[in-house]
């Protein structure tokens, strides 16, 4: 059901209710299918994208790939032709992080790292957990004909078992 050693101690039942579907690390051969995803069906849908006016622009996409670029992200997909049911992205974020949101041409971009700056600095989550590093699940998304399955839930669990059991040193 998964592939590769990243995903080897998720729950395999994890996916048992969707018959035709397996787990995978999202590697290049699903990049495009993912991001074809996150533009029609989180872009657009996500509340707070809405409120911060996001359009989907080669900016957008760029941040979305270097997302996936890190291999930390999953997705279900299809049995028959590998095409992504849902998506879950993963990051590893370090205290001295810092995204300037007037680096951004995209204004829903500057807007939303404005918002993600504010509640990073009120959360002081560091700080608050005395951590330098912290796996950042960073966006969900879920094509239209497999909406209201659970398969996002499921993919938000099987993405904390994977970090769980990742290999990282103290």
């Amino acid at each position: 059901m998964a592939d590769g050693a990243a995903l080897a101690n998720i729950d395999p039942d994890r996916m048992e209710k969707h018959p035709g579907a397996r787990l995978v690390r999202i590697t290049e051969e699903f990049y495009e299918g993912a991001l074809d995803v996150a533009r029609k069906n989180f872009m657009l849908e996500e509340p707070v994208n809405k409120a911060v006016g996001m359009q989907w622009t080669d900016e957008l996409r760029e941040l979305w790939l270097s997302s996936l670029r890190l291999h930390l992200s999953i997705a279900a997909v299809t049995e028959v032709d590998g095409d992504i049911m849902a998506f879950r992205t993963t990051r590893i974020t370090k205290k001295t992080d810092f995204v300037d949101p007037e680096t951004f041409q995209n204004q829903g971009l500057k807007r939303l790292f404005l918002i993600f700056n504010h509640c990073d600095q009120k959360a002081d989550f560091f700080n608050r957990f005395g951590v330098t590093e912290a796996f950042h699940f960073y966006g969900l998304g879920c094509a239209d004909k497999y909406q209201q399955q659970g398969l996002a839930s499921k993919l938000f669990k099987a993405a904390i078992d994977m970090v769980r059991y990742l290999d990282i040193p103290d």
